[in-house]
């Protein structure tokens, strides 16, 4: 459940979805090697967890642990106004495990985010939101089949709560 609805997958217009996916972390998960700079630059914690094979593919498994006051001191003045503007920061850490290949590629990773951190009207919130990225099949030639429509929620109905 998120802010009262049943939540499998959220639509988003291609325009914005970039945008929204960066306002989860330090950059985008579209851009690996962004992602990674982005994690190098965060003066996050890092610990090894160990190695897994995903899909086929060797990857060593980190636990990253971003302090969101460090984040937001790094934050361009622009950033740091555009984030102030929609109150608090919602928590002071941010853990997120991810799993980087052998070829220095991301293959996955997991943000999980305590909703009972974050302000929001009576009833609108949610406990706890996991959101798993899994980047995979690099340079391949990809077929998408979107989802039934019954199982997708439109960016709109959730209220803005991320600047969706």
């Amino acid at each position: 459940m998120f802010l009262g609805e049943d939540v499998t997958w959220i639509e988003l217009p291609a325009d914005e979805a970039g945008a929204a996916a960066g306002s989860f972390g330090p950059a985008s998960p579209g851009n690996p090697a962004e992602f990674l700079s982005a994690l190098e630059d965060a003066n996050a914690d890092v610990v090894e967890v160990g190695t897994e094979t995903l899909r086929g593919v060797s990857t060593t498994h980190y636990l990253v642990t971003f302090d969101m006051e460090k984040l937001l001191e790094q934050a361009t003045p622009e950033q740091r106004a555009e984030l102030e503007a929609q109150g608090p920061l919602p928590v002071d850490q941010l853990p997120m495990d991810v799993w980087i290949g052998d070829d220095g590629l991301i293959y996955k990773y997991v943000m999980t985010l305590d909703g009972t951190a974050v302000e929001t009207d009576p009833g609108q919130g949610f406990e706890s939101m996991v959101m798993t990225f899994e980047i995979y099949d690099y340079g391949a030639t990809i077929d998408i089949e979107a989802p039934p429509a019954d199982e997708v929620t439109s960016s709109d109905a959730l209220g803005g709560l991320f600047d969706f």
